[in-house]
């Protein structure tokens, strides 16, 4: 690494902060391995709500225009960004369901849906990860300790060991950018 070009102080930076935690989070190469194989050739979806929307966010604008590679867009989409949508679903069926019909609307087999939720028992996340399965998603979990009941429809769950919200958010921050490296460095060297 050169630490004075900026791609790789920020690789070194992020490096440094998921060694903090790499023995602390459950595989995170195995989920390294998956964003590598499957994201790059599917589209993903990302589900959270609450005053979390930001999180997956800024993940798909990682993908979509590029984290240190200039490189061409990758597909992804978060599904918080919608107020329409999340409120005619939720007025008309119940916000456990805001992620399913968009998951059940845009999703196909081969695509990667990754589902975030600090405790692991957000229903509408997990009944997302349920859908998202019985279409022929490959289901990517992020949540703090425990995991929660969103761990059983994971392929690959990714919990910290962490209970509050605000920690479990630091340390899902380092993993979301080790998996943008890791995915840039394996497709576009």
């Amino acid at each position: 690494l050169d630490r004075g070009h900026p791609a790789d102080r920020e690789r070194a930076a992020v490096a440094g902060a998921v060694d903090l935690v790499d023995d602390r989070v459950v595989d995170v190469a195995g989920a390294q391995e998956i964003g590598v194989q499957r994201v790059g050739v599917a589209r993903l979806r990302q589900r959270r709500l609450r005053g979390r929307q930001r999180l997956p966010q800024h993940l798909a604008a990682e993908f979509v225009n590029r984290f240190l590679i200039d490189r061409r867009p990758l597909p992804a989409l978060a599904l918080t960004t919608d107020s329409s949508i999340l409120t005619a679903i939720g007025n008309d069926f119940g916000y456990d369901q805001v992620f399913v019909k968009q998951i059940q609307a845009l999703g196909k087999a081969g695509d990667l849906a990754l589902g975030i939720s600090t405790s692991g028992n957000a229903q509408n996340v997990v009944q997302a990860a349920v859908a998202a399965k019985a279409m022929g998603m490959t289901v990517l979990g992020m949540t703090g300790q425990g995991g929660g009941l969103l761990q059983t429809y994971c392929d690959v769950c990714l919990t910290v060991p962490e209970r509050e919200t605000f920690r479990v958010q630091e340390l899902h921050l380092p993993i979301y950018h080790a998996l943008c490296i890791a995915l840039e460095e394996a497709l576009f060297g």
